[in-house]
């Protein structure tokens, strides 16, 4: 993967090197640098050729250990951000008075060496700190709120992990795929007519 990020941003750049180049052609004479940006522009579609490979060979490989990714999330109290937003919405917390509460929150967790989602004492604790007052989530909300399940499903806007939002995605990464699919045939079936007729009118000048 660190591979493959390299290689991508290696293309970035060399890619940029073509627009920085080629920004201010109105004003020279290209012919002097044709040379090193055609030299640029090949070494760009190299290296993205390659980072592409390595991708398409990467992924059917990768697997997905679900155990291992909740004892990572639980172990790092990944899903804290969503008790704090639950808090805003739910409590009418300011965002402050929600943040110290899911910060001490997971300190005290992550100290006893418990899942965030088992830490409903702590949570109960810090709140009646911060506020004055008791909580009015009871621990099944609490731990509906800390839950890996409900941080993903929540995420449903352009760029979240939630179904819906991926589905969106998936469906315009398809749709602009295949406008680019379309545009290249198109190109590619004038480029190829060009070639034919550029051969016929050569010829018909050979026989004259």
């Amino acid at each position: 993967i660190e591979h493959m990020r390299h290689l991508a941003s290696v293309t970035v750049g060399r890619c940029d090197t073509i627009v920085n180049t080629m920004h201010n052609t109105p004003f020279t004479d290209m012919n002097d640098s044709e040379g090193e940006v055609q030299q640029a522009g090949y070494a760009a579609f190299d290296s993205g050729g390659r980072v592409l490979e390595l991708l398409a060979a990467m992924l059917p490989a990768c697997s997905i250990n679900a155990d291992r990714v909740r004892r990572t999330t639980e172990a790092a109290c990944i899903t804290i951000t969503e008790l704090a937003d639950t808090l805003v919405r739910d409590e009418w917390l300011s965002f402050r008075q929600a943040h110290e509460i899911a910060a001490h929150t997971a300190r005290t967790v992550i100290r006893d060496g418990i899942a965030l989602g088992q830490g409903y004492a702590a949570f109960t604790a810090a709140f009646r700190a911060e506020t004055g007052r008791d909580t009015a989530l009871d621990p099944a909300a609490f731990e509906t709120a800390t839950a890996p399940e409900t941080f993903v499903a929540r995420r449903d806007r352009p760029g979240g992990p939630a179904p819906a939002a991926l589905d969106r995605a998936f469906a315009t990464y398809r749709e602009s795929w295949a406008h680019i699919a379309t545009r290249r045939q198109v190109r590619h079936t004038r480029l190829t007519e060009a070639d034919t007729a550029l051969g016929a009118a050569f010829d018909r000048l050979l026989e004259t």
